[in-house]
């Protein structure tokens, strides 16, 4: 069996692709597995797309991980989100469906970030509604979308809470720091959900194996965690204190305009963020957690 990564040269796709190699690596293994990334095609083009998929083999399993990733953008940037959220993704399953190449699983990498950030709710479950507000998050529930649509029953939707790892801190620093300066909002103990990059390994290589049911599934460790948890596995010694009664009131000026970069990242700091993984967890046990990186790496 063929099993294709797309988005193999990011944070996610190298470290999947290293795992999964490793995983399967025996003289009876019955999977190959191929990395290919925006350096090898340009998603984008058609043309391009449709020579990969006319002049390759089938793949029974395509990993699909390409997209914009670390920054949400404004409204100016939508056609650049769509074009590498969407348009990728409809460019390669279509093209492959064109020839009777579409394959027998479809394993897209998605966002908590779909459901969208509200004042009043602090725990978004697969069956909560969905309301994405920035360009990365209208283009991924659009792709989400085109899934569901045109192949129902091959697809398996992840939407990954934020993603780290002992190489991979930015989502721990962006909500803990200002430069070298490391911040807390009030008392620090909001809690976030946030995931371990090796539990996306985990649950794809459980999808492999046939162990999880085509759904759509939330992805984040089986703890949560608060701002204070994430300021001592950096070991931050010197921390700001910000007034969470500050952040409520640029919050009630901001909800008055269009800033919804702002408001987005507000929301997140005054308030709870639980993204849980009850339902993954029914099938695959995610056992790495925020602490690990205390082992693997001294910050």
């Amino acid at each position: 069996m063929r099993v294709l990564i797309t988005g193999a040269s990011g944070i996610i796709g190298s470290s999947l692709l290293s795992f999964l190699t490793k995983e399967f690596h025996n003289k009876n293994s019955k999977y190959i597995f191929d990395g290919l990334s925006s350096k090898d095609i340009d998603f984008t083009n058609l043309n391009d797309v449709r020579s990969f998929i006319n002049n390759n083999p089938f793949y029974d399993i395509i990993i699909f991980l390409v997209g914009l990733a670390h920054f949400k953008g404004v409204d100016k940037d939508y056609s650049n989100f769509n074009a590498i959220n969407y348009l990728t993704l409809k460019n390669l399953l279509l093209s492959a469906q064109d020839i009777n190449k579409v394959p027998s699983k479809i394993i897209f990498a998605s966002t908590i970030s779909i459901y969208g950030e509200k004042i009043s709710q602090e725990v978004y479950d697969e069956s909560s509604s969905l309301n994405p507000i920035s360009p990365y998050a209208v283009t991924k529930l659009k792709a989400e979308t085109f899934l569901k649509q045109n192949f129902p029953n091959k697809i398996w939707i992840l939407r990954f809470a934020p993603v780290y790892s002992a190489e991979f801190l930015l989502n721990i620093i962006r909500r803990t720091r200002i430069g070298f300066l490391g911040y807390r909002v009030g008392s620090g103990k909001n809690q976030l959900s946030l995931c371990h990059i090796d539990n996306i390994s985990l649950v794809i290589k459980e999808i492999i194996k046939n162990n999880i049911p085509a759904d759509i599934y939330n992805i984040s460790d089986k703890d949560y965690y608060t701002y204070n948890d994430l300021l001592s596995v950096q070991n931050q010694k010197f921390v700001l204190r910000i007034p969470k009664s500050i952040l409520k009131l640029i919050y009630k000026i901001s909800n008055s305009t269009n800033f919804n970069f702002l408001k987005e990242n507000i929301i997140k700091l005054i308030t709870n963020n639980i993204y849980p993984s009850t339902k993954i967890r029914s099938y695959v046990d995610l056992s790495s957690v925020l602490t690990d990186l205390r082992i693997k790496n001294d910050i």
